[in-house]
């Protein structure tokens, strides 16, 4: 080596040693060797500052003799020095070496000069096919990329992202036009260069305050994309783990999903990663995993869903992989991804009639035992949750067995909860309540009421959960069958009906339960079933017929029409909710007539406050013209408003209306029973009298004669009923505790 001014002899002991104070790399403390045969270097008297040298390097220059300076704080005037490719291949080299070892990471990182030498070296356009140069200097920053400490020095380098992304695409580029004139463009970085940018790419995209940066920049994510399409296997995996990386941070997914083709890309690697023969493998996971967690967010969710191939990609994973062995972590990434994506309300309906995709969500279950399982059986509860699934799920006819078998199976699994939940679904829908019940669905169900125990309040927080589901379903099959079988069912429900107002209250309240968390259950299925409860034999009244499920009913058709009523919630209700508050018109016409059986015959127990604004709400519902509220549920939102406005009329009226009756026997004719309709009640537990006479009894609409309209017919049926009888010796039964009071008949054998 030659120095650009006059040469020194050689440097002083006590000069070296200045130098390695200030030097950039830790030495050991052994004396400095002489520099290298024919190296010499200018110099003054006082000891030299590495940062005055200025060197220059021969053709034979070797990586130790570039390392002797190195070491000698001599970093800044070497590079400046290493003026052709050879001398830059050599630089790049030692530089590589140096970034190897993990006590000099961090030194070589923080070294500004350091890294802009090597930027400027992957960008160099070499006319050499074999210039190794990029090579080492993208090695050099992979390795650099170990190490977390050095990622603040890698991060803060600007263009330095951008400049890994275009070498993992095989850049830089250069354009040749060939003989026939047509122009080609060949990428100057080799393979190893390329899978090295993938790599560092990758490492940097482990920090958790980089990804939010990596993903800020367009080039990293459409390189990433690229090379998932058509890179070597290896290089595959460093880019989809890469991207599976960034798709941790939620703040990420606009720019992912923003990025042409990359969820395409994703899909791809799932499904050509993954062989019927050999399984699954790493990058399989990995592209899973990402659309897993893309697919979270509510609004990602139809995006994903409607992506070309992802689909398809996630079901062949499912198909190709078993339950058992090394794929089983892509099967359950591949299914959670499904059941995201099925929990988005927009993709409920089209999921389901997917082609062959409730095919493969059965074999699932059928097939494995895990977690997997679970999130296949989670999949057919989000279906049942979607109100246009429920009859077509029942109907398709190999779901329902499914469900009922998994729901029969011992111990307290979470796929056991999901498909008793599913259950409780499909029973909301009326058409299922004759499949549900010829399927053997009620048996497991009952099972588990039995398993909870007499006393919820004793249970724990799973058993409480999936018996709240169990009876919710009970509830919802025997509604409408008044057989000794479905009361008894009702029956054994009947400890959970406190856990079934509560769910209403809470769900309501905006807050979960013992065994649940608010949003598991909707609003529509609480409020469904009150109203089936409701809708049930007298002891389901009492049992609910009170002032806080007033309240809460009351508050669901108010949020619905009142003043244009309210915003929704997560769960439901609100302005849009036309189905909670119908459920809950229902509950409480069959309430309030339970508690008012003839208008003006008695009040209701909640004082006038609450009266008043039932009144308001029910008024407003009346008027009220949403598309899916029809007309039936006006009328009887009309028959629960003149029951409360009678029993207005009747707490006003004097006292002693049902004392005037004295008790004893009396001939009551079918055409006379309105002489006594003003005083007594329960007259729906008299045979013969039906819903439709006590529905005319407070029908203003009558006919020329005064009487109902409905009577002469009613009048002709239940006496008929009676063996053509028109005359009934009855007694009035008082019950000393409530003050209600019964026709009775003295002669039972007529019944």
């Amino acid at each position: 080596m030659s120095s650009n001014e006059s040469a020194a002899s050689s440097y002083s002991s006590e000069s070296m040693r200045m130098i390695y104070r200030n030097g950039a790399f830790d030495m050991s403390a052994d004396e400095p060797s002489s520099p290298p045969p024919a190296a010499t270097t200018a110099s003054s008297a006082a000891p030299p500052s590495p940062n005055s040298i200025m060197l220059s390097f021969g053709p034979n220059t070797t990586v130790s003799d570039l390392k002797y300076f190195a070491e000698r704080g001599c970093i800044v005037a070497l590079l400046q020095a290493l003026t052709t490719p050879r001398l830059v291949t050599l630089g790049t080299r030692m530089l590589a070496d140096y970034a190897k070892m993990s006590h000099r990471r961090v030194a070589v990182a923080s070294n500004r000069r350091i890294l802009e030498f090597v930027q400027r070296t992957m960008l160099q356009v070499s006319e050499h096919a074999d210039w190794l140069g990029r090579e080492y200097a993208v090695e050099t920053i992979r390795s650099l990329t170990a190490t977390e400490e050095s990622d603040r020095f890698l991060m803060g380098t600007y263009g330095l992202l951008t400049t890994l992304a275009l070498v993992a695409r095989g850049g830089p580029f250069v354009t040749h036009v060939q003989d026939n004139g047509v122009r080609c463009t060949v990428p100057l970085a080799s393979e190893k260069a390329r899978l090295h940018a993938c790599i560092a790419i990758m490492n940097l995209s482990c920090g958790k305050a980089n990804k939010i940066e990596i993903a800020k920049v367009p080039d990293v994510l459409e390189a990433m994309r690229d090379v998932m399409v058509n890179s070597t296997d290896e290089a595959r995996l460093k880019a989809t783990t890469c991207i599976k990386n960034l798709s941790n941070a939620d703040a990420n997914d606009s720019a992912l999903l923003g990025t042409p083709g990359l969820v395409e890309a994703l899909g791809h690697v799932a499904a050509a990663t993954c062989s019927p023969e050999n399984g699954a493998t790493p990058c399989t996971t990995n592209a899973c995993l990402a659309l897993m967690n893309l697919s979270i967010s509510k609004a990602n969710k139809h995006r994903v869903f409607r992506t070309p191939g992802v689909m398809d990609a996630l079901m062949n994973v499912l198909e190709r992989t078993t339950a058992q062995g090394s794929s089983t972590e892509a099967r359950i990434k591949a299914c959670s991804a499904l059941s995201n994506l099925a929990i988005g309300y927009d993709n409920k309906i089209p999921m389901f009639s997917y082609p062959c995709f409730v095919d493969a969500i059965l074999n699932v279950i059928q097939t494995d035992t895990g977690e997997a399982r679970t999130k296949a059986c989670s999949i057919l509860w989000s279906f049942a949750a979607e109100m246009k699934n429920q009859v077509p799920v029942v109907q398709r006819g190999d779901i329902l067995p499914v469900l009922v078998q998994v729901a029969e199976e011992d111990g307290t699994t979470e796929a056991r909860f999901k498909c008793v939940a599913a259950l409780t679904l499909l029973a909301e829908s009326l058409e299922n309540a004759i499949p549900l019940l010829e399927s053997g669905a009620l048996a497991p169900l009952m099972d588990i009421l039995h398993e909870a125990g007499p006393d919820p309040n004793t249970m724990e927080r799973a058993d409480c959960f999936v018996s709240l589901k169990a009876a919710m379903a009970v509830t919802f099959v025997c509604r409408y069958d008044e057989g000794d079988e479905c009361y008894d069912l009702l029956r054994k429900t009947e400890n959970v009906i406190p856990k079934i107002i509560s769910l209403l209250h809470n769900t309501l309240s905006g807050r979960g339960g013992n065994g649940y968390k608010y949003g598991v259950f909707t609003l529509r299925s609480s409020v469904g079933c009150i109203s089936a409860l409701a809708s049930g034999p007298d002891f389901m009244k009492e049992r609910i017929a009170t002032g806080p499920v007033y309240e809460s009913l009351l508050r669901v058709v108010t949020d619905f029409c009142v003043n244009g009523g309210t915003p929704g919630a997560i769960v439901g209700g609100g302005r849009d909710d036309a189905l909670s508050a119908t459920l809950a018109v229902r509950a409480l016409q069959s309430l309030t007539g339970h508690l008012i059986p003839i208008a003006g015959s008695s009040s209701l127990p909640f004082g006038q406050s609450m009266e008043d604004r039932l009144l308001t709400a029910l008024i407003s519902f009346e008027g009220c013209q949403h598309a899916e509220v029809k007309d039936c549920t006006r009328h009887l939102a009309t028959d629960a408003k003149i029951r409360i406005q009678g029993g207005r009329k009747a707490s006003m009226a004097p006292s002693g209306g049902c004392a005037s009756i004295r008790d004893g026997e009396v001939d009551v004719g079918l055409n006379d029973v309105t002489s006594i309709a003003s005083g007594c009640c329960g007259l729906e537990t008299l045979p013969g009298i039906g819903e439709d006479l006590l529905q005319a009894l407070t029908s203003p609409a009558r006919n020329e004669d005064g009487k109902p309209a409905i009577i002469a017919q009613a009048s002709k049926r239940d006496a008929k009923d009676l063996g053509g009888s028109k005359l009934v010796r009855t007694f009035l039964l008082a019950d000393s505790t409530t003050g209600r009071r019964f026709v009775v008949p003295t002669d039972l054998s007529l019944f």
